[in-house]
């Protein structure tokens, strides 16, 4: 179920999202100017990548190292200041609620 928060899309419940919505988040955040440079959405970018190939091998394993990985690279990036706050805070309320979901089909 999709909402607009200050004109942007987001997702009301994050259950219903899967890993391959958040390289389209990147996207938008990149086209809004949301990152400082090119190189730091691509590296956003590829770790998506990965993590959506994994996930849909349903390899649970290979989707949280990759999507804890995703996120430790964001931090990085925020501290560097190549990412907006908002797309920060939005990456990762949805990274983290994917993680949090493929953290417990592993169970």
């Amino acid at each position: 179920m999709l909402t607009f928060f200050e004109g942007k899309e987001v997702f009301r419940d994050l259950t219903f999202i899967d890993v391959s919505y958040l390289p389209t988040l990147v996207e938008q955040f990149e086209k809004a100017g949301e990152f400082s440079n090119h190189g730091a959405a691509r590296s956003l970018q590829a770790h998506l990548d990965t993590a959506a190939r994994f996930e849909q091998q349903e390899a649970a394993e290979q989707v949280v190292k990759h999507m804890q990985s995703f996120n430790q690279l964001l931090d990085q990036h925020k501290k560097a200041g190549s990412v907006s706050e908002d797309a920060y805070q939005s990456l990762k309320t949805h990274a983290e609620a994917l993680l949090k979901k493929w953290q417990e089909s592993r169970k």
